[in-house]
């Protein structure tokens, strides 16, 4: 766990990473340095642009400390496969509401990563945000439910809010 105080001590320089200022960063630092920095990367979910900015650079990329290059990549590899089961699954649920005539707009995380990355997996996130219409919602979770979702919970605000979860086989 990254506390609070390393995550604002690692700012700056991962600051300076994403502007691609390497030797300010990596002087001197050590494998411990460049470990606390690899995580803060990771929880401030930056991991996968520096993967990606720096890795198909080889001289910059060996600039990296190792223990911070070897941290990117593994996560990168992560990501990697968790996007390729994401897509699978937004694909087949996505498939599956427009064959019940449901229309959606993809939001947030989900459609930034497709439409401004120039890889989906560098974009960082967790779940997939849809906008439907209200009177939709009810046929939305009907599909989904087929497809192995189960409703978590309801909260109103500004219309409603609904949260689902499909368990993997590792639930």
């Amino acid at each position: 766990m990254v506390s609070p105080e390393s995550l604002r001590h690692w700012t700056p320089p991962i600051a300076a990473l994403l502007r691609g200022d390497v030797a300010d960063v990596v002087s001197g630092a050590g494998p411990e340095e460049a470990s606390a920095l690899a995580d803060a990367c990771v929880v401030h979910g930056v991991h996968g642009v520096l993967y990606h900015q720096f890795a198909r650079t080889p001289n910059r990329w060996h600039a990296l400390p190792q223990a911070l290059r070897d941290r990117l990549e593994h996560q990168a590899k992560v990501d990697w496969a968790w996007e390729l089961a994401h897509k699978a699954e937004l694909r087949a649920s996505l498939s599956a509401l427009s064959e019940a005539g449901i229309s959606v707009l993809l939001t947030k995380g989900t459609a930034l990563a497709y439409s401004l990355y120039p890889v989906p997996s560098i974009r960082s996130r967790g779940d997939t945000d849809l906008l439907v219409r209200e009177k939709d919602v009810s046929a939305l979770c009907d599909v989904l439910a087929g497809l192995g979702y189960v409703r978590d919970r309801e909260s109103q605000g500004i219309g409603s809010e609904v949260s689902l979860t499909k368990k993997d086989r590792s639930d």
